[in-house]
């Protein structure tokens, strides 16, 4: 089905009921009294308006105390040293009368003999409570604890506001890097690009618009002499923000776990309990490399080493004690589905060799840990420490899985997709790709479309793709692109019928030209919305035609063409260390045509001049005699969302529309279908 779209700008005289403020200044000669940068910002969160100004001086400006600017009733206000500074939630409306219904004041130097007192206005336009709308992040949910470094963060929102703010970290430093980004709406998921840092975390995410144009805040001036302040610089924000606090754990890949040969796995230790911890050393080792040393715990005290990992499965490793004879090593499991394990112990007096020590872990997730005794002071003849190395874990879990790169041909415009399939999996398992945009679980694949080949390739080799079994830990694999281009997934071009014809037969023949060294080719027709009425057929890989025998009902019908190649060498995916695992890549490239068995083309409708009629806009065009027309409105051109706001049928006549002032200035554009 043929959509055509025409979009106008609305006329610019057009404002949103009433919510506009200003005051007229006159060019005034300005005094050099301050350096000063102020941001208004409006905001919602949780349902709930802010609010806010940052007042900030630059150059070598310094101020004798410090400066501070006020609403005008002293509801939203800060002080330049952030002594003082407002946080009121208002209601919409309350925000807006706050910072248009009077003068704001801005006082430079306060309580010194040099203090000056300053006026401006703000004026407000085109701001509506449904620009905001609502944001939530939905994962991880507030106060997790999680068991990944690099989480998927999800979110809704229904913000019209055209940029994403995205920033988590852990507060007390800077965000690692790219995991403060900005983004264009819409989008709802995001994967930082580097690990978080293990703890308590924060993911902040706003929805805004810097520099809004409809907001303008007037120069200050002073009532004695109409004396400005000079260099002075004034924005506005509009955002929807959210809040989400989580906790991360020991990254996986650090010292520790090299030093262990297990940097797959998340390790924990007792740093915090004053004892330095467990750490990563080269002068005893089972290996001859390195191996983790405990820390050094005071007498009858313990120092610690933790991680988790998902059963069933063999765990093995190497442990050794050089201390005194009551001192020893402790190893236990903790698995909630099963009983807790007694621990297995070696003691200091045991002498300083090597042990192995080898057991089969339960289903479920098993919680590890080694604790190393002081049980009463060091002998100076020894280090009275534990060391563990070469920590080995082979999960019984078996899995294949098939990667489908596949480009799809629509309208004449070609996309996109990463699918990822498992199969023969020993539990139910969930994958995802290294920032969460292509994933499969039992209930079958998803992937984000991509715009062209490389932008798919580049979130396939973007970090870690993870596998997880009934719900566990990850399991982590890489996807390495050595050859793929678009010659390797060539177009399907569709003969008979052609899209967006009409008038064709019920019986009508299919043809098409594309690759013919492909495996297989599958095709199949429908009704829309009657996919009862439909047939489909698998046919070898040279196929170029089809006859259905299937007589097609009245209206509009779509035609699929699906050609597959399996096993692609060009593309290598890695072993997460199951104890089985085959891999494969398909490549798959598919077609689609829209026709009409009887019935009507839409056409493109021709938009008349847009005219002002009673402070309405009006637009008026040429309809089309049994078609549907849909007009449609959005704040931004570039990212929408379009949203309805009118449709009609066509009877081939000049159609009014009548868009009254309570709509919001937006872009309109006209469907028909």
């Amino acid at each position: 089905m043929k959509k055509t779209q025409h979009s106008i700008v609305a006329h610019p005289l057009r404002t949103t009921s009433g919510l506009l403020a200003t005051l007229l200044i006159l060019a005034l000669p300005y005094s050099s009294l301050a350096n000063l940068d102020m941001t208004l910002t409006l905001e919602r969160n949780s349902g709930e308006f802010e609010g806010s100004v940052y007042l900030s001086t630059y150059g070598d400006s310094t101020p004798e105390t410090y400066h501070r600017v006020e609403s005008p009733n002293g509801i939203i206000f800060q002080n330049s040293d952030w002594s003082d500074f407002s946080n009121t939630n208002l209601s919409f409306s309350a925000l807006l009368a706050e910072c248009t219904n009077g003068l704001w004041s801005l006082v430079l130097n306060v309580g010194d003999v040099s203090e000056k007192q300053y006026a401006f206005s703000v004026g407000i336009m085109g701001v509506t409570s449904n620009m905001f709308g609502d944001t939530t992040i939905t994962n991880p949910v507030n106060y997790a604890v999680i068991s990944t470094n690099q989480p998927l963060i999800e979110w809704t929102s229904t913000s019209l506001l055209p940029q994403v703010h995205i920033q988590v970290h852990n507060g007390f430093q800077a965000p690692e890097p790219g995991n403060y980004v900005n983004l264009a709406a819409p989008i709802n998921s995001w994967t930082p690009a580097s690990p978080v840092l293990a703890g308590d975390n924060t993911i902040f995410i706003s929805y805004q618009s810097n520099d809004f144009s409809g907001i303008t805040i007037s120069h200050p001036t002073n009532s004695i002499g109409g004396t400005s302040v000079s260099n002075w610089n004034a924005s506005a924000v509009v955002e929807s923000t959210d809040f989400s606090y989580f906790t991360a754990p020991d990254s996986g890949g650090s010292p520790l776990g090299e030093a262990l040969e297990a940097p797959q796995l998340n390790w924990n230790t007792d740093a915090s309990d004053g004892y330095g911890g467990w750490f990563p050393q080269s002068e005893e080792s089972n290996d001859g490399t390195d191996a983790a040393q405990s820390g050094s715990p005071s007498p009858y005290e313990a120092s610690w080493i933790e991680t988790t990992v998902q059963g069933p499965g063999t765990l093995s490793f190497w442990w050794n004690i050089i201390a005194d004879g009551d001192d020893y090593v402790e190893f236990s499991i903790y698995n909630s589905d099963f009983e807790y394990e007694d621990g297995e112990r070696i003691y200091g007096e045991h002498g300083d060799s090597w042990d192995y020590f080898e057991i089969e872990l339960p289903p479920g997730e098993n919680d590890l840990s080694w604790t190393f005794y002081n049980d009463d002071p060091a002998d100076e003849n020894y280090y009275n420490a534990a060391f563990l190395d070469e920590v080995t874990f082979i999960p019984e879990l078996t899995a294949s899985i098939v990667l489908e790169f596949q480009r799809t041909l629509s309208e004449g415009i070609s996309t996109f997709s990463v699918y990822p399939f498992t199969q023969n999996a020993s539990a139910s398992a969930e994958i995802e790709s290294p920032t969460g945009l292509c994933s499969s679980d039992d209930s079958g694949s998803s992937s984000a479309i991509f715009a062209s080949l490389q932008d798919a390739i580049d979130e396939c080799v973007a970090g870690y793709w993870t596998i997880s079994f009934d719900g566990g830990l990850p399991y982590e694999f890489t996807v390495t692109v050595n050859s793929l281009t678009t010659n390797d997934i060539p177009k399907i071009n569709l003969v008979t019928p052609a899209h967006g014809s009409s008038g064709v037969s019920a019986d009508t023949d299919y043809a098409w030209g594309g690759t013919t060294d492909y495996s297989s080719t599958y095709v199949s027709v429908a009704l829309l919305g009657a996919p009862t009425n439909s047939a489909s057929a698998s046919l070898s890989g040279t196929a170029t035609n089809w006859l259905s025998g299937t007589t097609l009902n009245a209206g509009t019908n779509r035609f699929y063409v699906t050609q597959s190649l399996n096993s692609f060498s060009g593309v290598d995916i890695s072993d997460p260390g199951l104890s089985s695992w085959t891999a494969e890549t398909r490549l798959t490239t598919r077609a689609s045509s829209d026709f009409i068995v009887g019935g009507i083309i839409p056409l493109s409708v021709t938009i008349l001049p847009p005219e002002i009629v009673g402070g309405d806009l009006s637009l008026s065009f040429f309809s089309q005699s049994g078609a549907t027309h849909i007009v449609e409105w959005s704040t931004n051109l570039v990212s929408g969302p379009w949203l309805p706001a009118t449709n009609f049928p066509g009877d081939g006549t000049t159609n009014l529309v009548i868009l009254p002032t309570t709509y919001p200035a937006a872009y309109y554009q006209i469907k028909t279908q």
